[in-house]
C-alpha cells in the first residue's frame, strides 16, 4: 500500500499521549511506519516540518521521517490541483497540497490525524483516500 501521511501523524507519536485516541493514533503511526508501506514524502512536508520549533521534537520527527520510500517533488500540476481542490472545499493551503502531491504519486491512502481536515474532504472529488490512521490499519 502507498501512503501518504500529513505532518499532523509524524508528530502524533511525540505529543502527549494522555488521551486514549491520541495514543491509539501515536501506536497506529509507528505500525505504518514500520509496515511493509511505501512510505511517501513531499516538499510539502519537508517545508512543514521545517517549521517545527522544539528542536527535540523536530530531531524525533525527523527520524521516523527518514523512513519514507519516495519524495515526491513540488510541481505545476500539483500547485494546479491544490487550487481546484480549494476551490470546491473549505481546505487550507498546505493541505490542498499534501494532498494533491499524494494523489500525483498515486497513493492509496492519505492519513491524517485531523478531524477537521477529513471532514473538509467530504463531497470532493479525490482519488486519495483520506482517513485516520487508525482507520487503515483496522483494514490491513
Amino acid at each position: 500500500m502507498r501512503i501518504y501521511l500529513d505532518c499532523c501523524c509524524y508528530n502524533r507519536p511525540f505529543d502527549d499521549i494522555s488521551q486514549a485516541r491520541m495514543l491509539a493514533e501515536a501506536e497506529a503511526v509507528k505500525r505504518i511506519l514500520n509496515g511493509r508501506h511505501s512510505i511517501l514524502g513531499s516538499d510539502f512536508l519537508d517545508m512543514e516540518i521545517d517549521m517545527i520549533r522544539d528542536a527535540k521534537k523536530l530531531d524525533k520527527v525527523i527520524g521516523l521521517y527518514r523512513l519514507i520510500s519516495e519524495h515526491i517533488k513540488a510541481s505545476e500540476f500539483i500547485f494546479a490541483r491544490a487550487e481546484q481542490l480549494r476551490s470546491c472545499s473549505s481546505l487550507k493551503n498546505m493541505d490542498s497540497l499534501h494532498i494533491a502531491a499524494a494523489e500525483t504519486a498515486h497513493a492509496d491512502a492519505f492519513l491524517t490525524v485531523d478531524d477537521r481536515l477529513v471532514r473538509s474532504c467530504k463531497g470532493i472529488d479525490v482519488s486519495v483516500r483520506i482517513c485516520n490512521p487508525v482507520e487503515i490499519l483496522e483494514e490491513v
